[in-house]
């Protein structure tokens, strides 16, 4: 019905149902088939833009981009880790020079609100809605220069 153009409260007229199931319906077909034809759909819609090779290049280097980030983002990681290690073996909170500051965070527990079950239930349901998340050690790295 949908490929015959007809609307969405047609369609649900004729198929017995809300309007609302037949969006959801049609929500859950557009994503799946774009899952299926990602590749064709993303390569179509890239040939069909202005400038599609320039379009092209600039895909290729965020990609190139993301993926040296993320070696960065892994290295910061290692380098962290290594220096939280020798902070905890010698009871140093702090270190600092003219370029940067690094302070070590005790481990601790956060308490967060769980807002889609907070809604569900009540309003004044904060205690029964809420879940305590362990903070491990950490360092807190502030670039000053």
């Amino acid at each position: 019905m949908y490929i015959q153009f007809k609307a969405f409260p047609q369609i649900a007229s004729e198929l017995k149902h809300g309007v609302g199931w037949i969006r959801r319906l049609h929500d859950d077909a557009v994503q799946e088939f774009s899952e299926v034809h990602r590749d064709f759909f993303n390569e179509w819609v890239i040939d069909h833009m202005k400038n599609s090779e320039q379009i092209k290049e600039l895909m290729n280097r965020i990609l190139e981009v993301q993926r040296k980030k993320q070696q960065i983002l892994d290295e910061e990681a290692e380098i962290k880790a290594a220096i939280l290690e020798q902070m905890q073996e010698n009871q140093v909170e702090k270190l600092e020079n003219a370029n940067i500051k690094i302070n070590y965070v005790e481990k601790f527990a956060r308490r967060t609100v769980d807002g889609k079950k907070l809604k569900e239930l009540y309003p004044d349901a904060f205690r029964d809605c809420t879940h305590v998340t362990e903070i491990s050690p950490h360092i807190r790295v502030k670039v000053l220069a």
